[in-house]
């Protein structure tokens, strides 16, 4: 028996693509502007490298811990918390110079990252039929997925909002600055 999708599942799943995207955006843009982010922050190259790895391990480490700690919270209080805390972390970089703090920074964003994650597939599986729940994560993963195709060729061109070098946050980035 085959149920129908309502029309809230709809948007809660776009909505929840959107946050993927957005978040595996800001993930591999990092990785287009390290030099930018070296020359801006006056740290080698390798040294603005540590930055994809500070995301790593927070996506790594944090993630799950932080998955394993909120799992008696309502989904969408933490999918909204994620957010606000993954905006805030990426604001940091964008107004302060200051590689510790970008560091640290990195380090929640992949935090926050690995339990929207956790949070965005158990909300997306728990509002569709079960026989349509493998669709749910898929339109969610592939969000990131997404994101690791067009992020990187936009890391050059996201800069320009901003005007310095290399300190956009990430969502400000949009393929229109290419051009």
């Amino acid at each position: 028996m085959t149920h129908k999708v309502q029309p809230h599942a709809t948007l809660v799943l776009a909505v929840l693509f959107t946050g993927a995207f957005t978040m595996g955006c800001a993930e591999m843009l990092v990785v287009g502007m390290l030099d930018l982010i070296s020359t801006d922050l006056g740290v080698s190259v390798p040294a603005a490298g540590a930055l994809v790895t500070a995301n790593a391990l927070g996506l790594a480490i944090g993630g799950p811990l932080l998955t394993l700690a909120t799992t008696r919270f309502d989904r969408r209080a933490v999918l909204i918390g994620t957010t606000a805390v993954f905006v805030l972390a990426n604001l940091l970089p964008a107004l302060f110079a200051d590689y510790q703090l970008f560091l640290v920074a990195r380090v929640v964003i992949g935090a926050v990252q690995g339990l929207f994650i956790a949070a965005a597939m158990m909300a997306a599986t728990s509002i569709v039929p079960p026989e349509r729940s493998g669709r749910a994560m898929a339109l969610v993963i592939s969000g990131f997925a997404m994101a690791s195709a067009v992020g990187l060729p936009w890391a050059p061109c996201s800069d320009r909002p901003s005007g310095g070098a290399g300190r956009s946050p990430p969502w400000l980035s949009s393929p229109v600055w290419c051009w």
